[in-house]
């Protein structure tokens, strides 16, 4: 696994929604990796939703894991993040107009992988996913769901590219097939077989099938 692992709000929320956040102190133990998040990734996932009786215990849960240092903050250079944003916001246009496919919690997760040199980025949100590992699927994706002529900006692609600098993209199913392997279902015994296939139902059901939409009212609650 790599040293450093840059983690976004949708995999968070993954975890700690099918009750698997302790998954990650675990993993973080065996690996010895760093887990980072940026501010507003914590605004996300613990101080907004806090406040919110429906949310509320998720945040406590993961909240634990910035007070047990189990996840870090640190700041991603700003101006990298908001160049990040405004490519990504300019690389598909319909009807002559962009869409605007980046929030500036996703552009801070990018920023700050590329300015640590993290090796991988743990993201279930669709949209982010994508734009690192494949813009051109996206694109495609974009057609289908606008069902209208949809072009990709070829020069604002390369400099999305070269910005954002390449990297591993871990969803939480994989993250905890990972933990797995390390034994974090062995008191199971016999049966930790069947209960990592349990958990990795629970994270489809829970988080990682949240859509966009969902994923915007779990993170943009104000307090």
């Amino acid at each position: 696994m790599t040293a450093t692992i840059v983690f976004d709000s949708s995999t968070l929320i993954s975890f700690s929604e099918s009750c698997l956040v302790g998954s990650l102190p675990f993993l973080k133990e065996k690996t010895g990796a760093r887990f980072l998040i940026t501010p507003e990734v914590r605004n996300e996932i613990v101080s907004r939703p806090l406040h919110v009786s429906q949310h509320a215990f998720s945040a406590l849960r993961l909240r634990k894991l910035l007070d047990d240092g189990v996840l870090e903050v640190a700041e991603p250079p700003e101006g990298l993040a908001r160049e990040l944003l405004s490519i990504a916001n300019s690389l598909f246009i319909i009807r002559g107009g962009p869409v605007e496919i980046l929030q500036a919690g996703e552009a801070e997760c990018v920023a700050l992988l590329a300015a640590k040199g993290a090796g991988a980025i743990a993201v279930d949100e669709k949209t982010t996913r994508l734009l690192l590992e494949d813009p051109n699927l996206m694109l495609d994706k974009i057609r289908m769901e606008f069902r209208s002529k949809v072009e990709i900006n070829g020069e604002r692609l390369r400099e999305w590219r070269k910005t954002a600098g390449a990297a591993t993209v871990l969803r939480s199913s994989e993250l905890l097939a990972i933990a797995a392997e390390k034994g974090y279902f062995k008191d199971f015994g016999k049966s930790e077989g069947e209960v990592l296939h349990a958990a990795l139902f629970s994270l489809r059901s829970a988080g990682c099938s949240l859509t966009g939409r969902e994923l915007g009212e779990y993170s943009q609650v104000r307090i």
